[in-house]
């Protein structure tokens, strides 16, 4: 696995707290809004994260992130790209 920037796993842990924490994937713009940056900049870091492949960015769909490469487990997690439709629509996100 790519190894990630000091940035870079700073925002990837933001989004597995924040997921940890609500039971949902946060916006590019709660994540901004987080770091005092522009949505376009957190948008970079989160290309980034899908370019090194720690996470997938599911098109059309607001809270459409999910961690696919969890890095202190040193692994990927085995339900990914499964559930996310079906666990944002259970928990009224969609």
């Amino acid at each position: 696995m790519i190894p990630l920037t000091p940035l870079q796993k700073s925002t990837l842990d933001q989004v597995k707290r924040y997921e940890k924490e609500n039971g949902f994937m946060p916006t590019l713009q709660i994540l901004a809004d987080i770091y005092g940056v522009t949505a376009s900049a957190i948008w970079y870091r989160v290309c980034a994260l899908i370019d090194k492949g720690y996470l997938k960015k599911y098109n059309l769909m607001t809270r459409g992130l999910e961690v696919i490469y969890d890095s202190s487990n040193k692994g990927y997690k085995e339900e990914s790209g499964h559930n996310i439709l079906k666990n944002n629509k259970d928990k009224g996100v969609l």
